[in-house]
């Protein structure tokens, strides 16, 4: 998803839905570590093309307090997002992955 400057309003997003089998990907760390890592590639991607690009990464994964199957492992994800060079968020600050995403996956 790409947004313009503060304070200016809209923005463009480029999506690419795939479809995987679930049996490859039985549990759901394993998923959501899968659409992490793609994410990350699709932004060191955009990072070599766009330099001074601002990248800041949006995971479907709620906070460590929460206790649900994502707050588990947030940790994890943001570390490894971060790790590998690009600010992130997660929900309740994820805008992109809780309406952009989800108007696509449902």
């Amino acid at each position: 998803c790409l947004h313009g400057a503060n304070g200016q309003r809209g923005g463009k997003y480029f999506f690419r839905k795939v479809f995987l089998k679930k049996q490859n990907f039985p549990s759901l760390v394993q998923r959501i570590l899968r659409e992490v890592q793609d994410s990350i590639e699709i932004a060191l991607n955009i990072s070599e093309h766009f330099p001074t690009a601002k990248i800041e990464l949006h995971l479907d994964v709620s906070p460590a307090h929460k206790g649900n199957g994502t707050s588990k492992i947030s940790d994890m994800l943001t570390g490894y997002a971060k790790a590998s060079g690009f600010d992130c968020k997660i929900k309740p600050d994820a805008w992109a992955s809780q309406s952009v995403a989800d108007k696509h996956s449902k």
